[in-house]
């Protein structure tokens, strides 16, 4: 018939499917292909009377329509249609045929490979509506699909209603803490399972130990291993995986050892299994050792595991978490069938990479190729609209993912939020945040995250107020961001609120969290409340000290940051690129030339010095250290530049008075490629500033909105008003304050007070000198800086009148601080200062060094000494 082309209709296929159907010939209907739903009714009765010989009379309508839905849903279940299983179901439930227990199970598992909560909600109601009897085999579907989807604290209240809990119940639970972080959960079910007398399966070791490896903790790992070893599933291949994994993980310094032992045992002939390989790839990925990857790569193509899909992912995968992208996609290139797994590794490791345009460009490649996006493909192509700030491309592959049916999906609505966050649209973010069906721990952090990325600190605590009134635990994530919400809007009140809520809710405080604590009270200026917590700390880690060496930095106090930093290496711990550019800014900010090379020395001996990061660091410390010719040094061996590079040493030839290097060091900056950021304009600024380049100035200040698209901040528009000011143009200068756009600050007004003061202008130096006082009324340096002015034009009842205020005030001039480096250690001193130890041997200096200047004829200059003042 089909050949001599008949087309045949519904009427003619019933009796053709009817010889087909009984005789169970299930591919032969293919041909009939599309069916409508009385076709797919007619067929699978068909199968089902083939299966029950003799049904009784009365029986036969009901057993043949319950068992026709549930082989109809399966089906379609199977072939990814889980709407079109749900039609099929509400349809036949309209009909009064009655669900059993098997098609609640299939449309279950339909929402869990979808990770389709909300119509597993409904599912779940009509099993309440409509009495469905107690069936533990449906209720470990629901629990497992609540879980898988993310809604955990749903999938709790459920576990603990349910009148009877065999291995899968628990299994199903203890995996969903894991696979989405709630990692002491896991733990806490593991441990209750066995005070229940229910014995753990593989499957539970399995995923406990994946836990003990993501969390990092070996000492908990060790002792599910004993576990493992007692029960006896050592020897079972997922726990084996498992372990070889927990112990990569847990204790990532071993994974050289690792590798070696991999050697080994190739050395000795033993054949190697794929789940081994597996766990030997994701060691050299999470260190990164990319030669020894290849290494495996080449005993798997040698043993010919090559064919296994699952082991070319996990390759393309180890490739790209060891930053060697190139490699995976040619690997992807010489795969002659390209399936979904394969492209959401290709995919995913280009988003890791922070590659977004090729994250982008094969994700819709993937698609023409008629291949389809899960949450992880997903997850990963939001992270790129987000690494490249587009969200427009968000707003397109968040409507795609609507019409894909994955909005529902926890991960996939987590990533979206975090996404608009990212990029900016707070309003988006929020907006998704609510929509969404359920909220895990997860979800909250990235709203929390996101409001701090986009500057809303209160909005964050807002968040964080919110999810605790929700009932929902804050994790490690949840509190680092919160403190940092503290940090940003330096509110040390909020942080310490934030400090109490920890302790009091929390067993222990990790080295990420601790490190969070010691980062806010840093940068809130309590840095002897965060040394005394970093001290308290039980368990320090690399970052833990590099927050603490940064805090001593950024608070003045050089020298307990140096003290640290030699503990550090004391220690035996290794020290990162953050190490080296906090202790570099000290040695900077001290002018420690000598402590600032044995640091360079070391970071040459470690393999640092060819880190763009540190390279910058260095330029900065030399530069500030006042070594120019060393700076530029640096500055040419370094074997990549970036942006900061070419500003730091432009800053250090403004500082140094060598304007004019400065600007053709800028000049040549942009003609090799480099784009000048708000930063490098303060850096040619001030270049101009200092060797008075007025015209220049104002071409540059000029063009950075003109051919740069930068908008001017209050940085720029002072150091206009320095140029002008240095160049005697006060009142051009005093007339462009009043003009800007910004409102002006204390430094702007402070810069022309210089200059008025330089230049003896006292009329407009009064009105700059009353606008700081309104900002900053207990600045001492504009009441210095204004009786001096007083002081050089005569005006001495004015400045008799500045000082007497001052008084009045309570207002005091900070002691200067001099210092100097001799034999490697940094001596400061202040102006009376009789503290050191070799006081009266210095003194003793001193006045004959008075003697000498003054037989030489030398005579200190008056005009502007401040009679009476303290200090003076």
């Amino acid at each position: 018939m089909i050949p001599n082309g008949f087309r045949y209709d519904y009427c003619t296929s019933f009796n053709l499917l009817k010889p087909f159907a009984t005789a169970r010939r299930h591919k032969t209907v293919d041909i009939f292909r599309p069916w409508n739903f009385n076709l797919q009714t007619y067929l699978f009765a068909g199968y089902h009377s083939c299966s029950n010989e003799n049904p009784k009379p009365e029986e036969q309508e009901t057993h043949q329509g319950t068992s026709c839905i549930g082989e109809h849903v399966s089906l379609l279940c199977k072939d990814g249609q889980l709407q079109g299983a749900l039609d099929r179901w509400f349809v036949m439930d309209r009909q009064g045929i009655s669900t059993d227990c098997k098609t609640y199970s299939r449309l279950l598992q339909g929402c869990i490979t979808k990770r389709a909560l909300a119509q597993g909600n409904r599912v779940h109601a009509h099993i309440m509506q409509t009495g469905f009897e107690w069936s533990i085999i449906v209720y470990n579907n629901l629990l497992n699909m609540y879980a898988k989807c993310g809604s955990l604290r749903v999938a709790r209240q459920l576990f603990e209603k349910m009148h009877e809990h065999d291995m899968i119940s628990w299994n199903a639970l203890i995996s969903g803490y894991a696979h989405h972080g709630l990692y002491e959960e896991a733990l806490e079910q593991f441990f209750k399972m066995q005070i229940e007398d229910m014995r753990p399966d593989q499957f539970t070791f399995a995923s406990i130990l994946s836990t003990c490896a993501n969390m990092g903790d070996l000492e908990k790992g060790q002792q599910v291993h004993g576990c493992v070893i007692k029960s006896g599933w050592e020897s079972q291949i997922f726990v084996g995986n498992a372990l070889v994994d927990m112990y990569g993980y847990a204790q990532i310094g071993n994974g050289e050892e690792a590798v070696k032992l991999f050697c080994q045992m190739q050395r000795m002939g033993f054949k190697i299994g794929h789940f081994t390989l597996g766990s030997i790839l994701k060691v050299c990925a999470s260190i990164p050792m990319p030669e020894q990857g290849k290494l495996v790569h080449a005993y798997i193509i040698k043993s010919g595991h090559e064919s296994n899909v699952l082991m070319i992912s996990a390759i393309l995968d180890m490739y790209a978490k060891c930053g060697r992208m190139d490699y995976s996609q040619q690997l992807f290139d010489e795969v002659p069938q390209q399936g979904e797994v394969l492209w959401n590794s290709l995919i995913t490791g280009y988003a890791q990479n922070g590659h977004g345009e090729k994250t982008l460009k094969y994700f819709f490649q993937m698609l023409w190729a008629g291949l389809k996006a899960n949450h992880f493909t997903f997850g990963s192509v939001l992270k790129a609209s987000s690494s490249i700030a587009n969200p427009e491309h968000g707003k397109q592959i968040h409507s795609f993912i609507v019409k894909t049916g994955f909005e529902s999906d926890i991960l996939v609505g987590s990533a979206i939020v975090d996404m608009y966050a990212k990029c900016g649209v707070a309003e988006d973010a929020r907006t998704m945040f609510y929509k969404m069906p359920e909220r895990n721990v997860v979800t909250w952090n990235t709203i929390i995250a996101g409001s701090c990325q986009a500057v809303d600190a209160e909005e964050a605590l807002n968040y964080f107020c919110d999810m605790q009134q929700s009932g929902m635990k804050p994790n490690h994530f949840t509190l680092s961001s919160v403190l940092r919400a503290c940090t940003s809007i330096v509110s040390l009140d909020y942080g310490r609120q934030v400090h109490v809520h920890i302790i009091k809710n929390s067993s222990d405080i990790d080295e990420f969290v601790g490190s969070s604590l010691v980062d806010m009270y840093a940068k809130c200026g309590a840095i002897d409340d965060a040394s005394k917590w970093f001290e308290k700390m039980p368990k320090c880690d690399i970052v833990s000290w590099n927050t603490m060496v940064a805090g001593y930095a950024q608070n003045g106090r050089g020298e307990e940051a140096s003290r640290l930093f030699h503990e550090v290496l004391m220690s035996g711990i290794k020290p990162d690129q953050s190490t080296f550019t906090s202790i570099l800014s000290v040695s900077a900010s001290i002018a420690a030339l000598d402590q600032g090379k044995q640091v360079h020395a070391y970071a040459i001996k470690v393999g640092f010095e060819t880190w763009v990061v540190v390279g910058n660091a260095l330029v900065d410390m030399y530069a500030k250290c006042g070594s120019i010719a060393e700076a530029c040094n640096v500055f040419e061996e370094m074997p990549e530049r970036d942006t900061i590079s070419w500003t730091a040493l432009i800053s250090g030839y403004a500082q140094h008075g060598r304007g004019k290097e400065a600007l053709q060091l800028f000049e040549q900056m942009q003609h090799k490629g480099y784009k000048p950021n708000d930063i490098t304009f303060v850096a040619v600024l001030s270049a101009c500033s200092h060797v008075g380049l007025l015209d220049e100035g104002w071409h540059y200040f000029n063009s950075m909105t003109k051919d740069h698209g930068i908008a001017p901040r209050v940085d720029h528009y002072a150091c206009v008003v320095d140029l002008l000011g240095r160049a005697g143009f006060l009142d051009e200068a005093e007339n462009f304050i009043k003009k800007m756009k910004l409102k002006a600050d204390a430094v702007m007004w402070r810069a022309l007070l210089s200059a008025c003061k330089i230049h003896g202008n006292v009329d407009i130096g009064q009105r700059a000198a009353e606008h700081i006082l309104e900002l900053e009324p207990h600045d001492a340096s504009t009441y210095i800086l204004l009786s001096n002015m007083y002081s050089l034009a005569g005006k001495w009842d004015d400045a008799t009148r500045i000082r007497n205020m001052m008084k009045i005030e309570g207002v005091k001039k900070e002691p200067g601080l001099s210092w100097i480096e001799v034999s490697n250690t940094v001596h400061s001193f202040a102006v009376r200062d009789r503290s050191h130890p070799q006081t009266v041997s210095i003194y003793a200096k001193l006045e004959r060094l008075l003697k000498q200047m003054k037989e030489a004829g030398y005579v200190p200059e008056t005009n502007c000494a401040m009679y009476g003042m303290d200090y003076e």
